[in-house]
């Protein structure tokens, strides 16, 4: 015969384990959606093809990943020298500062966002924040929505407007 004050201590025990259990799964928190945003931006203004690539949701990745392909094949057609589209996007710096030098202006934008809005709901997130465009002395601005998913733990871009 079993003590009952045992099955009492382990109805206790198991409660304590579930409120330990429920305060562990309560503090921790996955990304944020506009984290992913913020981290594509810059990115973008590092001109880090692959980087952003990798932030985009599997499937529209390797739709970027093809059409990028593409033109690597069309600079090999037009120039006979193979460089895939990550490559000549990690070259713009350098062109356009070769160009500068030799008189023709050439300025690369930068983005920047601000003033973050984000609605999650699920596995889904949509931010939309003020996005200014900066190139030479002329800057536009607009209002940009990022779709996301949320997969593995991360969040994804599944569309940009």
């Amino acid at each position: 015969m079993r003590n009952p004050t045992s099955k009492r201590k382990r109805k206790v025990f198991l409660a304590y384990l579930l409120v330990i259990a429920f305060i562990f799964s309560a503090c921790s928190s996955r990304p944020k959606p506009e984290d992913t945003v913020k981290e594509f931006i810059k990115h973008i203004n590092n001109y880090n093809a692959e980087a952003c690539i990798d932030l985009l949701e599997p499937e529209l990745a390797n739709q970027t990943r093809a059409s990028m392909s593409l033109g690597g094949l069309l600079s090999k057609k037009l120039t006979g020298i193979e460089l895939d589209s990550n490559s000549l996007i990690a070259l713009l710096p350098v062109l356009t500062a070769f160009l500068n030098l030799v008189g023709i202006g050439i300025d690369l934008p930068q983005w920047e966002a601000k003033n973050f809005s984000t609605v999650e709901t699920g596995n889904k997130a949509s931010v939309t924040c003020d996005m200014h465009v900066q190139t030479g002395d002329s800057t536009d601005s607009y209002v940009a929505i990022f779709d996301l998913v949320y997969n593995k733990g991360k969040w994804f871009i599944s569309d940009m407007r």
